[in-house]
């Protein structure tokens, strides 16, 4: 496949060709396909919850442009559900972490990273991304939510949205802009409702993508109005309302100049 590995993990520099989605939502892997984007599905890991068991935000965190870390005994599923091409140049490190469906042992992998942060409920964090962000000076803000993620959408390096005031607050306090917005709003069947991390991802530098219609959440309008503000172009996937999918996490991104550029500048 064409294209080449983030330079920052979420953030891509020019449009999106490859992103990690959920296997059980064929009408959004349909949508990312007609905008050019081919999927790495995400396949079931039966030892957390049903709703959530297939969840690239629940079971992958990239560290570096082809490195991601899974839970354990993943690796084998992940490779058997996918194309070779669609996998070639990624490596997968599995986590020693024990995963299961009850609260906190299902977040190992939920953590979020903007720029030389690190937000998650570092206790319960794999040691894997918390021994990567020690390496590489990733400094750990530890929260109390767990769902650090999926709780957040990155819609630049320097801003976020999020429902929950733990994360706005700690994420202020590194000098990230951040629009709060109300819970509820999102769907997400067996739970009352979703997360807003959970229901978008960037598919560009300047773009993007919502699962649904935006205007279905309460603050659907703000998060618009907010979002353009920023310079960045909404795309609405479906015309359903907002499903949390588990996110959708971009890996490869087109070769553009700025790529070029970089690639040449780090021979």
């Amino acid at each position: 496949m064409k294209g080449c590995f983030l330079r920052e993990p979420g953030i891509p520099q020019s449009g999106v060709v490859l992103a990690a989605v959920s296997g059980t939502y064929p009408d959004i892997i349909r949508s990312l396909k007609e905008k050019g984007i081919e999927t790495l599905h995400i396949p079931e890991y039966p030892q957390i919850a049903h709703p959530v068991r297939s969840h690239a935000d629940m079971l992958l965190f990239m560290t570096d442009g082809n490195k991601g870390i899974v839970p354990s005994n993943f690796v084998k599923n992940l490779t058997s559900k996918n194309l070779p091409s669609i996998l070639q140049g990624f490596i997968f490190i599995e986590s020693r972490s024990i995963f299961s469906e009850k609260y906190p042992h299902d977040i190992g992998l939920n953590a979020l990273r903007v720029q030389d942060y690190l937000f998650c409920r570092a206790d319960s964090t794999a040691p894997e991304i918390l021994s990567y962000c020690k390496e590489h000076g990733i400094k750990i803000i530890s929260i109390r939510q767990g769902y650090a993620r999926c709780s957040t959408a990155l819609v630049n390096r320097n801003s976020l949205i999020t429902a929950d005031l733990g994360i706005c607050r700690a994420a202020q306090k590194c000098g990230l802009d951040v629009l709060k917005i109300q819970p509820g709003g999102i769907l997400l069947p067996g739970y009352e409702y979703g997360f807003i991390g959970g229901c978008c991802g960037l598919i560009g530098k300047d773009k993007i993508a919502f699962t649904g219609k935006l205007s279905t959440h309460p603050d659907g309008q703000k998060m618009a109005e907010w979002i353009e503000k920023k310079g960045v172009h909404i795309v609405e996937l479906t015309k359903d309302p907002l499903i949390d999918i588990g996110g959708i996490i971009p890996l490869l991104e087109s070769i553009s100049n700025e790529n070029l550029t970089s690639k040449q500048n780090s021979l």
